[in-house]
């Protein structure tokens, strides 16, 4: 598994190829964290930490705002923000395998409202929403180790939705990202760690800085789920391995 330093510099690397591209295809989730960003500053009584929330995938800022509304109006900007950040990291990660930019980034960005994947994509992360909350009423530590576990979910199931699988159900993705995750959630936390003098930035930006921030971030979170996708093949390669050639003791080599 390559370290943040790498994954950072890949995301930095595809930026500098084509930045005008990176910011097409993160454009609605630009403009809905600087709308929430706005909003934020509009409420005399809110949090400053909020203005670092992006649907949950940064887990600092996301836990601050259960305390910062409903949970039905945080369940409801998990899901729509969701949909937008799950069409533009899968932009990301596509553009990265196939070395190529996206032709329509705009339309890979809302790929996922269309109307044969919405109804699906919205349960996976209405449910992925509903446990991760349930575990963080319990304990807050539980609630971030859980947000982890279950972070590769909507991602693992649109990749079926690219290969034309037949969608399996939301506890299913959310165990699949579970164990994937296993080994792997420290590496991803300490990744969101070093982007958190970037989202302080954003906030003294008044959201402004974001335009760079979050193309980058995204990015970033695409590279991790092919290196993670890489390192589970790996290791399931080298299961097969052995269970397909088993040790032979010394008596039977003679």
């Amino acid at each position: 598994m390559s370290s943040s330093y790498t994954i950072r510099k890949r995301a930095r690397a595809l930026m500098k190829l084509d930045f005008k591209t990176a910011l097409k295809l993160s454009a609605f989730i630009i403009i809905c964290y600087i709308l929430q960003v706005g909003l934020n500053y509009g409420d005399q009584n809110t949090n400053p930490a909020l203005l670092f929330d992006l649907s949950r995938e940064h887990y600092f800022a996301g836990l601050v705002s259960y305390s910062g509304g409903t949970v039905t109006s945080s369940l409801l900007s998990a899901v729509v923000v969701g949909i937008f950040t799950l069409g533009t990291t899968w932009g990301f990660i596509e553009w990265q395998r196939t070395k190529e930019a996206p032709s329509q980034p705009y339309a890979q960005s809302v790929r996922f409202w269309h109307g044969d994947t919405i109804r699906d994509t919205v349960v996976v992360l209405g449910v992925r929403f509903i446990l991760t909350f349930l575990w963080t009423l319990l304990l807050i530590v539980p609630g971030i180790i859980k947000n982890y576990s279950y972070s590769q979910a909507a991602l693992i199931y649109a990749q079926d939705v690219k290969n034309g699988r037949q969608i399996a159900s939301a506890t299913e993705y959310l165990t699949e990202s579970r164990e994937m995750m296993q080994g792997h959630k420290l590496e991803l936390f300490i990744l969101d760690l070093t982007f958190i003098g970037w989202w302080i930035l954003v906030g003294l930006t008044f959201g402004l800085l974001s335009i760079y921030v979050l193309p980058y971030y995204t990015a970033a979170r695409a590279e991790f789920f092919i290196n993670l996708q890489k390192n589970t093949n790996s290791a399931e390669q080298v299961v097969d391995v052995q269970v397909l050639q088993p040790k032979t003791n010394k008596d039977d080599e003679l």
